[in-house]
């Protein structure tokens, strides 16, 4: 979660080694979001992804969900373009974006979540139409499928919310990093985790 993208994201990402970067809350319009790949496409980056969206205030943008990978890697969106601002049926929803990941053998749909983390009925019902929306996709994908998410739930509460349910069919199973936290305020909290399938499961494992 980098909270907000902007030049001081933009060089440490330029900077880094890193192939592959997924972000969460970059707070970016849809047009600002175009403007961005554009620009680090002559980086040598692709970027994948969805807009931010006004705020429950109505004067800011909030959320939104990308990718940023290396062009020689084997990764691609489900659909033309690389950004959507609501296309849930091709891999872009609120405040989540999926991208096929080529793999030794096999394939791996991969998507990047950011749920919402305001307490109340109001958020809980959002989130509920996110992954609603994954679950509705996940329906059509034909290959192993791991959701990578700032969820703002910790692995107990997430289970607990009966988010997971909407993707039963797929048998979906909770993969922490072996750290002691992924968020720093207060004691600290485990909030960004994979979520995978078995046939996924077996996939990353290797």
């Amino acid at each position: 979660n980098i909270s907000m993208w902007g030049p001081q994201a933009r060089r440490f990402v330029l900077a880094s080694s890193d192939a592959v970067w997924a972000m969460v809350e970059h707070r970016l319009s849809l047009d600002a979001l175009v403007r961005l790949r554009r620009q680090l496409s002559f980086e040598g980056w692709n970027l994948i992804g969805v807009p931010a969206r006004p705020s429950a205030s109505g004067k800011a943008l909030s959320g939104g969900a990308m990718f940023l990978v290396r062009k020689h890697l084997a990764i691609w969106p489900f659909a033309d373009g690389g950004i959507a601002h609501d296309a849930p049926a091709a891999g872009y929803g609120h405040d989540w974006v999926a991208c096929r990941i080529a793999l030794k053998g096999s394939s791996l749909c991969l998507i990047l979540v950011y749920l919402t983390n305001q307490s109340g009925e109001d958020a809980r019902t959002v989130n509920q139409v996110k992954m609603r929306e994954i679950a509705n996709f996940v329906d059509t994908v034909d290959m192993p499928v791991a959701l990578l998410g700032d969820w703002n739930l910790q692995p107990e509460a997430l289970r607990a919310s009966g988010l997971l349910t909407l993707l039963a069919p797929r048998e979906m199973e909770i993969s922490t990093p072996n750290l002691p936290f992924t968020c720093s305020g207060g004691a600290g909290t485990m909030l960004d985790y994979l979520v995978l399938d078995r046939k996924a499961a077996a996939v990353v494992s290797q």
